[in-house]
């Protein structure tokens, strides 16, 4: 019996034959992925001016994940914050969902705010604005998504901007503290 493990567990089935791509599209990359690594955007508490907190974009991973012979194109963005907490965003493309992305606010990816899109429409508990002014700011091509879970919430990404504005809280300590923050400022590398 022992020899018949081994001889079934050593046979893989093969990935099927790749017979087309799903591939994001450009208007999702211009909300979630064109952006360089090194790219600073500085955030400023819009209750208190002196508290800035900077999110540096530090690594883009493409990946591809291949479903019946149906090559599904993605990406994961990691992100450093200095204030408030590092995250990761996912981004990708499947046959049912369009486009679906996660935005990941802690490391066991128990909390996210998401972003999902079905031919065209997107998805419950997100809103988009052709434009909205956020704390006397006008923006452009602006989703917001909002979400229970995670330290993230209220989260506002513009087109070619990225994360325009964001409610974050931190639960560490017991004490509930953070702060409604603003986009001031973009730095590239």
């Amino acid at each position: 019996m022992f020899v018949v493990f081994v001889a079934m567990s050593g046979c893989k089935e093969k990935e099927p034959k790749i017979t087309s791509t799903l591939d994001i599209s450009p208007e999702m990359k211009s909300y979630f992925v064109d952006y360089e690594i090194g790219t600073k955007w500085i955030y400023e508490d819009s209750l208190n001016h002196s508290s800035l907190d900077t999110i540096e974009l530090i690594k883009r991973e493409p990946y591809d994940t291949n479903r019946k012979g149906v090559l599904e194109k993605g990406y994961i963005l990691h992100y450093k914050a200095r204030k408030s907490r590092d995250f990761k965003v996912s981004v990708s493309r499947g046959q049912k969902v369009n486009f679906y992305i996660k935005m990941y606010t802690d490391v066991t990816g128990s909390g996210y705010v998401s972003f999902e899109n079905y031919d065209g429409e997107w998805g419950e508990g997100v809103t988009y604005f052709d434009s909205i002014e956020i704390r006397n700011v006008m923006y452009y091509d602006v989703l917001r998504s909002e979400t229970t879970g995670g330290n993230y919430y209220l989260v506002h990404v513009s087109k070619n901007m990225g994360l325009v504005s964001y409610i974050y809280m931190d639960y560490s300590g017991g004490i509930a503290k953070g702060g409604y923050y603003k986009l001031i400022k973009t730095e590239k590398p």
